[in-house]
Order: structure tokens, then sequence, then C-alpha cells
């Protein structure tokens, strides 16, 4: 208690008790600092047998993963703007696997398709959206394009989910 005050002791003591009954442990435990800055550690109890097999006590290894996390936070708060921005752009972002299966696509192109995204994920964008007679032309450029031979970009129309055509 006298290192890690009475909060962490409360927080760590579940771990320890189960430490104490021969089983490694690890936790993450967050605390704030002097300067009131959070400090993230990660700490693993390991038992400490004795000669008779009985655990004697514990051994404990603290690490610092403050900078981790800090960086895990940065990566979370950029990948939440990015997919903010696509999912607010007045502009069709679709993305498909080599395969042409649909991996994601924003609402803007929910709105215009009337599908959601949940309901055409990984089916084929072809067969699902282009219209039959122009569904293996336009597989054909898809091919070319991630076999990195130019192309030249391609305006068609899609077909909704109520069976409107729709130019993009």
């Amino acid at each position: 208690k006298e290192v890690i005050g009475e909060k962490g002791y409360e927080r760590a003591e579940k771990y320890a008790k189960l430490a104490l009954t021969g089983k490694r442990t690890t936790f993450e435990n967050m605390t704030i600092s002097p300067s009131g800055e959070k400090m993230y550690a990660e700490v693993t109890y390991i038992p400490d047998f004795g000669h008779d097999g009985n655990v004697s006590g514990l051994f404990t290894i603290v690490i610092n993963i403050s900078e981790h996390k800090r960086i895990e936070e940065e990566l979370r708060i950029e990948k939440d703007f990015q997919k903010n921005l696509l999912d607010t752009a007045q502009m069709i972002v679709l993305m498909l696997d080599p395969e042409g299966k649909i991996v994601h696509f924003n609402r803007y192109m929910e709105g215009i398709s009337g599908y959601e995204l949940d309901e055409v994920k990984g089916k084929d964008w072809f067969s699902t959206f282009l219209e039959k007679d122009h569904q293996d032309d336009i597989r054909e450029l898809f091919k070319k394009a991630i076999s990195d031979i130019q192309t030249v970009g391609n305006v068609d129309k899609i077909v909704t989910k109520d069976g409107r055509r729709r130019d993009i």
C-alpha cells in the first residue's frame, strides 16, 4: 500500500490473491502521477514456489506502458477521424478485395444505393450492383486496374436496392 497507494492496492489485490494460488496473472493498471499525468503499467505476478511445492511468495514485474497507450490513443483518434471523414464525404468511397467482393463503402454510397454496408459486405460488387450486360466488361477493367495496367475512368450505372438505375 505504501508504494502503489490505497486505490492501486485495491485494484491489484485480487490479482495478487490469484497469483498466491499458483496462477501467473497479468493486468494493466492506470495511475495518476503527482504531476497529474496518466501513467499505465503492465503488472505481472509470478508465484514463487518453495521447495515443498507450495507458493511462498510472489515475483512482481512492472512494465511502464504509458508510451504504448499514448500511441494507441493517437492511432484510435486518427482512425476515428478518417472513418468520420469517409463517412461524411459527399462522394462514393468503395473498397473491394482483389476478387471484387465488397469490403467497405461509406454512408454516401449507402444513401445512393439504398443498401446498408452490412447487407452487402462480402458480396460480389459486379453481380450485386451492375447491370448484367456490363458486369463482365467492368470486372475485366477492375482486374486490369488491380494488376497495375493503366486504365481510364469509367462512368456506369448501378442498380439500387429498389431496382432503379443510377449513374456513378
